[in-house]
């Protein structure tokens, strides 16, 4: 895949001084009580009339810019590969989010995703305001609470990717709160960051298109045997469905538990009326199945 970035000479107008993330700080607020209002524009943005570099980003359809996951802790199994991200950017300004969801217990089999397009303005207030917070600079700082304590595993964990300004940034931290204090600037700056992802469409306006269903073009699947227990009654007497599995889906069976790319045309009917709860039978054999939709610039091999 080659890879092709812009040129970070060019002139565009200072959005950033007015498409401010919401809930997004400047890199000098390090103290920890709560951002509660926009903060001043991003220091990268100029006034009228003047000129400013954009910043140097990927600009391929299938080449991720922001890349904002949300997941571990403790949970079910599967879980964690079933959830898409929180937020994906792509270098030519597509954006996927999780959409809408149905509240009923288990949920849709496949994610509900909505895509919409941020245009190069859009995406260059969104990459200053990283920038103007210091989040496009390597390395990443520690993001250990309290300062010198190790992370562990046990809350889920915020991982930010940002492709831009020449490289490739890549942030973690366990049990960062979407709001609040925060012990260290450095949770702070990233947290309110976060925040303002969360709310890009308030935040860009007009920059940001409206939002259309997803329509994947690839699948990923893992598969393994049901045990007894799966295929038995739950707690309150309910067994779960069983489904066939297509054949022009591929063979289960070559899943051995690790992620398989399955076709969408021939998968995504039988997909679309299950629910997680489901199992699945294919020749004599009755599976529990993970589903997740492989995005733009994902593949199964990085789900071991």
């Amino acid at each position: 895949m080659s890879s092709t970035r812009r040129p970070i000479l060019l002139a565009f107008a200072p959005l950033a001084a007015t498409i401010v993330l919401a809930a997004c700080g400047s890199e000098g607020d390090a103290g920890t009580s709560p951002v509660t209002s926009a903060p001043p524009p991003s220091p990268v943005a100029s006034a009228p009339g003047t000129r400013a570099p954009l910043i140097d980003h990927p600009t391929g359809a299938d080449q991720p810019v922001v890349r904002l996951v949300e997941a571990g802790g403790i949970g079910p199994e599967g879980s964690d590969f079933e959830s898409p991200p929180s937020l994906l950017v792509l270098g030519d300004g597509t954006v996927i989010r999780p959409g809408p969801q149905i509240q009923v217990y288990p949920g849709p089999m496949l994610a509900a995703l909505t895509v919409a397009r941020l245009d190069e303005a859009g995406l260059q207030a969104l990459l200053a305001r990283a920038q103007a917070d210091g989040l496009l600079t390597m390395p990443p700082p520690p993001y250990d609470e309290p300062p010198g304590r190790p992370q562990v595993a046990d809350p889920p964990a915020t991982t930010l990717e940002l492709d831009a300004g020449g490289g490739r940034v890549v942030h973690r931290a366990y049990g960062l709160a979407p709001s609040g204090t925060e012990s260290t600037p450095a949770r702070e700056r990233l947290a309110r960051f976060v925040a303002g992802l969360h709310d890009l469409a308030g935040a860009a306006g007009s920059h940001l298109g409206p939002d259309e269903r997803y329509r994947p073009a690839r699948l990923g699947v893992i598969a393994r045997p049901a045990t007894p227990d799966e295929l038995g009654p739950d707690d309150e007497g309910a067994t779960a469905a069983v489904r066939r599995w297509p054949d022009a889906a591929g063979s289960l069976a070559r899943s051995g538990g690790r992620c398989v790319e399955v076709p969408v045309a021939a998968a995504g009917p039988t997909l679309a009326a299950a629910s997680t709860g489901d199992r699945f039978s294919q020749g004599g054999t009755t599976y529990v199945v993970y589903v997740r939709v492989l995005l733009p610039g994902e593949t199964c091999s990085q789900f071991p």
